[in-house]
């Protein structure tokens, strides 16, 4: 569902207030899924390397390692609405200003080990939904983006700065588990995944996290044709 544009102000305020995420504005030209891609993985250079990390993205969708992503393809349908078949999904995604979805930002979490977190008012029960590959464990990063029915923000949380160049153990603690209260049931309210915290999961994917939990390598990034420089 399309959120107004007077309305999403209004959600940023609202997801700094009770999640503490600062939602950065994305340009809107229709590379937007891949800017939120390249503002995490390159301090905030999304204008520099939106276009790599399509490529990066499309070539793990063409490779579709097991089926995974062509098994969910469904002809004129939902993300898929402008499609006939898989193969012609990805030939257009690889040209500029076209408009990614949720295949795309499932391979991105594969390949870039990411867990993200969709903040959409109307995503039931919380608002959030989670893409992951199901090899994520507590060592791969949460990320959060903002979606408005048309476009995607990026956002970083306040008390738990994002920083791949930090790489975490699978169970160790992260600095916001250490300052956020956590409830009976193991909420600590920020909305994520794996503390207690609800959400709609939606798992893709079978590539791109270590057994470790460890973040993607600098080697892995400059195989995926990236620059290693990241935040």
């Amino acid at each position: 569902m399309m959120i107004p544009l007077q309305q999403r102000e209004e959600l940023a305020l609202n997801l700094e207030k009770e999640k503490a995420l600062k939602v950065i504005p994305i340009t809107a030209d229709g590379n937007c899924v891949f800017r939120v891609l390249a503002h995490l993985m390159f301090e905030g250079d999304d204008e520099g390397h939106h276009a790599d990390v399509r490529d990066a993205v499309c070539n793990e969708l063409e490779a579709d390692p097991e089926g995974v992503y062509s098994q969910r393809f469904t002809s004129r349908i939902g993300d898929y609405r402008e499609d006939v078949s898989y193969a012609d999904r990805v030939t257009r995604m690889r040209r500029l200003e076209e408009w990614g979805g949720e295949p795309e930002l499932a391979a991105a979490a594969s390949i870039f080990g990411f867990k993200i977190h969709i903040h959409h008012p109307f995503f039931e029960p919380t608002g959030v939904r989670l893409i992951q590959a199901p090899e994520a464990k507590k060592g791969v990063e949460d990320v959060h983006l903002v979606y408005y029915g048309d476009h995607y923000d990026v956002a970083y949380h306040e008390l738990r700065p994002f920083n791949p160049g930090v790489k975490e153990a699978a169970g160790s603690a992260t600095a916001e588990e250490a300052v956020a209260p956590v409830d009976e049931a193991g909420n600590n309210g920020d909305g994520d995944v794996g503390d207690g915290d609800s959400s709609v999961v939606v798992v893709w994917g079978r590539r791109g996290q270590s057994s470790t939990g460890r973040r993607i390598s600098s080697t892995r990034l400059h195989g995926l044709g990236l620059p290693s420089s990241r935040r």
